[in-house]
């Protein structure tokens, strides 16, 4: 029995984003701006499959505007009745279409695509998915 995990602590006045990742998906990320990428990160390996693994932590500094993409095996693993899967190249390619929408809508979109691709096909995984963006520090400032 094992578990993938990937864990994030986002600090919402600096933006710095402290993660690791135990043989989960990769994180995809829009920087201001940007399109959104796949995160290259460290993968240490999978919780509960092996005594004394040490896991590594990657940092990141998220601007404001930036979004953060998570999401489970079954969402690139979504297979349409061809088998053919939705794959991450298909996932990045949605995210990068509606990326100047909310994250609510972001997500509304990909579950779009993805009952569009897969059909009538039953699937074998859950779906689980989460985005996030981040606005920048609040403004703390006392007018007069």
């Amino acid at each position: 029995m094992f578990v993938t995990v990937w864990i994030g602590k986002l600090d919402l006045t600096t933006g710095k984003l402290v993660s690791a990742n135990a043989g989960h998906e990769k994180p995809v990320l829009m920087r201001a701006g940007g399109d959104f990428e796949l995160i290259s990160q460290k993968h240490d390996f999978v919780i509960g499959g092996m005594e004394n693994i040490n896991y590594h932590e990657t940092e990141t500094i998220l601007e404001p505007g930036s979004k953060l993409f998570l999401y489970t095996d079954g969402l690139p693993e979504a297979t349409d009745a061809a088998d053919n899967m939705f794959g991450t190249g298909r996932m990045v390619e949605v995210l990068n279409r509606c990326k100047e929408n909310a994250p609510e809508d972001i997500l509304r979109s990909m579950k779009e695509s993805v009952d569009e691709f897969t059909g009538d096909a039953d699937q074998f995984d859950d779906l689980t998915m989460l985005c996030l963006e981040f606005n920048g520090p609040a403004d703390t400032t006392v007018l007069h």
